[in-house]
């Protein structure tokens, strides 16, 4: 059943970027999470929601980043980090360490293509949160580097971190990070329980009574459902036409003509030599 624009959760990338991309306050709900997910103040902010990065080869994948950010700090916001941040439902979440990876790499071949050398690399944290535990720790927070195996203390030092939030997690549990986890799975007014949370709901709050983005949702939501239905009917004829072709390979191994097969099977005799053409 569809839910009104009222009833979805940040952890629905629809409503995380309707937010994040406000106009008005974009950047302070970024900043927001952000401060908390880092537990740092977290300076300048540039952002771009639904980013679509790709290799340039139209035939290799394309990713669609949830919301892009660009820090900006020191005395004259002359450094930058970045962070992709990604929310991830039940559905699906089981494939985000390797998506993870991918984002990665075409992040950082994107920051090349711009012209800068391998020491102008920016610090990049790549932020997943999920409602789910994907490694069975029961940990809020796990935050992967690449290390040397044989040295585990010896850090490849690649500026390059991703962090798993696991929303129910208890382990290593922080309590302005609970509420905001909690908040983002279940974005209601009682789960607004902290400076930060109160005032990311009422960002929240904001961005849902705005007109346009109910309009927004709703074209959202039919353009899915259409894509499902042509789903289904691709697969309700892929499915139609197995059955045919199983047919006709019976058919053909009795010795029954063309003719003979396109009568009994209710297709043209054009049709069943097609078919036939496609099995050798």
């Amino acid at each position: 059943m569809k839910k009104t624009i009222h009833e979805l959760n940040l952890i629905n990338d629809f409503l995380f970027n309707e937010v994040l991309s406000d106009e008005e306050n974009g950047a302070l709900a970024a900043k927001l999470m952000l401060s908390v997910i880092m537990d740092c103040e977290i300076e300048d902010v540039i952002l771009k929601t639904q980013d679509v990065i790709t290799t340039g080869n139209p035939e290799d994948h394309a990713i669609r980043l949830d919301v892009y950010i660009e820090e900006l700090y020191g005395e004259k916001g002359e450094k930058r980090r970045i962070y992709d941040v990604e929310v991830q439902g039940e559905s699906g979440a089981n494939l985000m360490p390797k998506r993870s990876r991918y984002y990665q790499a075409l992040i950082d071949s994107k920051y090349l293509a711009s012209g800068n050398n391998y020491n102008q690399m920016v610090p990049l944290w790549i932020i997943i949160i999920t409602p789910k535990d994907l490694f069975g720790k029961d940990r809020m927070y796990y935050t992967f580097e690449n290390r040397c195996v044989e040295e585990p203390e010896l850090s490849l030092r690649d500026d390059a971190k991703r962090i798993f939030l696991n929303a129910r997690g208890t382990v290593g549990q922080r309590e302005d990070l609970s509420q905001l986890l909690k908040y983002i799975i279940d974005s209601k007014s009682d789960n607004a329980t902290g400076e930060t949370t109160r005032k990311l709901h009422e960002i929240v709050e904001k961005v849902r009574n705005r007109s346009d983005v109910g309009v927004k949702y709703m074209k959202s939501w039919e353009r899915e459902q259409f894509i499902r239905e042509e789903s289904r009917e691709e697969g309700r004829e892929e499915g139609q036409k197995l059955q045919l072709i199983e047919l006709l390979k019976k058919k053909l191994a009795k010795g029954q003509t063309s003719v003979e097969i396109a009568d009994a099977l209710e297709v043209s005799v054009e049709r069943v030599e097609e078919m036939i053409r496609s099995l050798s």
